[in-house]
């Protein structure tokens, strides 16, 4: 799957989550824009852009807290202007040994083939930085 099309698809979506399961952050960060942005409360700053920053936060998130990596789809909403809502199903092995299990929500835009916002919605509240 390469990183750039004419539009953003779906299959591009889930080429983006195989390759952030497979540990291949490069590949997944090769799909955003130069401006894009990756927005997820889990991680330390929440927001990061463009493809250096967004592996950067993948790698970061390998690293140090999820050791297997689990996004199943369940359903994927697109519209014709290339923005997409994803329900996936999170299943996730921790460094620590634990499981996590818990439905996520990302809301994803795209022009030109490239992802220029990925956001993550959560159904708990981001870690506090207390």
């Amino acid at each position: 799957m390469i990183a750039k099309a004419d539009r953003l698809t779906p299959a591009q979506i889930e080429a983006v989550l195989r390759a952030f399961e497979d540990g291949e952050t490069a590949t997944a960060a090769a799909f955003w824009a130069d401006e894009g942005v990756f927005i997820d409360p889990q991680y330390p700053d929440a927001k990061y852009s463009g493809p250096d920053e967004i592996r950067n936060a993948l790698d970061w998130a390998l690293d140090h807290i999820v050791e297997e990596p689990g996004l199943a789809v369940r359903k994927i909403w697109a519209d014709d202007d290339e923005t997409f809502a994803v329900e996936v199903d999170t299943h996730h092995r921790m460094h620590d040994g634990t499981t996590v299990d818990f439905p996520q929500v990302f809301i994803i835009e795209g022009d030109n083939g490239q992802i220029t916002r990925w956001q993550s919605y959560l159904p708990f509240p981001p870690p506090s930085s207390e």
